[in-house]
């Protein structure tokens, strides 16, 4: 199983970032902008999602705030 890093940015609203667990912001654009938010299961991320962290270590996800 594969663990994930979920970040998030509040300069960046809607955007989430996911890391291969461990391996840091390194090469992150303004990473000390992100946020850790929590580890999770790579069950608990889309399948693109996990096949893109699998290739490169990480991935970012738009998602839609509250109405």
């Amino acid at each position: 199983m594969l663990e994930i890093e979920c970040y998030f940015n509040p300069k960046k609203p809607g955007l989430l970032l996911y890391l291969r667990y461990g391996e840091g912001l390194a090469g992150i654009e303004d990473s000390e902008d992100w946020v850790f938010s929590s580890t999770v299961g790579d069950k608990e991320v889309p399948p693109h999602l996990r096949e893109e962290i699998e290739a490169t270590g990480h991935a970012f996800q738009h998602v839609r705030g509250p109405d």
